[in-house]
């Protein structure tokens, strides 16, 4: 697959604060498929992983074509990584503080990427995310 391809499917970055989050949302993205035949496959790293487990996730959404998500943890993953692989980043939740925010955002724009970056925020009408925002 020719990555510069604007057809090629992109590689996303899912943040959440809560580990009730991922858990929820870590099936639902394990069905996702880049064509009938092949899957798409997903890291995630939050607190419980280890660190050469985190390494070696970090290193497959990196380099790996068929790792397309990157399922992490904002309060395990929001400094020292870099992950420039990434087109786009969903936050799922909001943190009061937006430098916080500011930092998970800066793990895949970096000194390496090569795309433009889009920048989601999940925020439901009535939630904290809403007054936060």
């Amino acid at each position: 697959m020719n990555e510069d391809r604007p057809d090629t499917p992109q590689k996303i970055i899912i943040w959440a604060r809560h580990r009730y989050i991922l858990e929820q949302l870590e099936p639902f993205l394990k069905t996702f498929r880049l064509n009938d035949k092949t899957k798409v496959e997903i890291i995630r790293i939050d607190g419980k992983t280890a660190l050469n487990e985190r390494n070696n996730r970090t290193w497959s959404f990196q380099n790996v074509n068929k790792v397309r998500i990157a399922l992490l943890s904002m309060g395990s993953c929001g400094t020292g990584i870099t992950l420039t692989k990434a087109q786009s980043i969903v936050f799922t939740e909001l943190d009061w503080d937006p430098s916080y925010l500011k930092q998970c955002e800066d793990r895949a724009h970096r000194i390496g990427q090569k795309s433009v970056l889009n920048i989601y925020y999940c925020i439901s009408k009535d939630t904290y995310e809403e007054l936060i925002w």
